[in-house]
Formats: structure tokens, C-alpha cells, sequence
């Protein structure tokens, strides 16, 4: 995978994650998914036939995106909590004009 300097690494974060705010290169976040937690150096970056930046879970294996990154500390305790969270990631998009 081709690196990204740091000095773009920030700006690619803040622009394509839209989710949640970065507010610098240290900040952390738990994958979902995998449950590991990184900070913005180490989230893997890569760039489409289209110039457009995709970003994923460092972890080797995990294909997670900022959708399913939370701030440490996310107040999922209870398996319950979890459960629904995992429902709300992959249910069906619905339309708001529906």
C-alpha cells in the first residue's frame, strides 16, 4: 500500500471520514468490527481510480470504515447495547422522503 505523508494524512481524514472529527493525527477510535483501537497515523488510506480517499481499519483482515469506528469510551456496555448497534450498521438505508 503506497503511504501517505502525515502532512496529508490529517486533512484526508477529516475530509473523508464524516462521521466523526479529527482533531489531530493522535486521535483515537475502536473499530466495531474488530475491536482494536488506533490512532489517525496508523488507519489505512487508500486512494480510487477516481482520486477519491478511502479510508479502513488498520487491522489486517478487517475491511471496517469510519462508519463503524466509535470515540473510546462509546457507552456500549451491556451485550444488549452491542447487539442493537450491530443491527443499526447493517440495516437497510430507508428514505427520507418514504
Amino acid at each position: 500500500r503506497p503511504h501517505v505523508p502525515l502532512a496529508d494524512r490529517l486533512l484526508i481524514l477529516r475530509a473523508a471520514d464524516q462521521f466523526r472529527h479529527w482533531g489531530s493525527l493522535d486521535d483515537h477510535r475502536v473499530c466495531v468490527m474488530c475491536e482494536t483501537e488506533f490512532t489517525g497515523r496508523q488507519v489505512g488510506i487508500t486512494r480510487t481510480r477516481s482520486g477519491h480517499y478511502r479510508l479502513h481499519c488498520p487491522t489486517e483482515e478487517c475491511n471496517a470504515g469510519p462508519r463503524q469506528w466509535v470515540y473510546p469510551g462509546n457507552p456500549l456496555t451491556s451485550d444488549a447495547a452491542y447487539q442493537d448497534w450491530q443491527r443499526a450498521l447493517f440495516a437497510p438505508e430507508t428514505s427520507a422522503a418514504a
